[in-house]
């Protein structure tokens, strides 16, 4: 088992889970994969979504994208 499938493993919150996959992808600059985990962490909880998203230097050329910022403008406004 990975170091990373263990850490996962370890976590009880779901919502967490998505947050610590999406850095990552956004650290890869993976940003398709990026959006996919930040959209479904919003299943389990928009709020932390602007105290920890929106001021995580990790996501700044995530957000500043022209398409994945405009997919996010999108997302947060449903």
């Amino acid at each position: 088992m990975s170091v990373y499938s263990k850490l996962l493993d370890e976590s009880d919150d779901p919502y967490y889970e998505c947050y610590y996959i999406a850095r990552c992808y956004a650290k890869m600059e993976d940003y398709q994969n990026t959006y996919i985990y930040l959209r479904k962490s919003f299943e389990y909880d928009i709020y932390y979504y602007y105290d920890e998203y929106k001021s995580d230097g990790v996501f700044k050329d995530f957000f500043a994208d022209k398409k994945y910022g405009k997919m996010m403008e999108d997302l947060e406004a449903e």
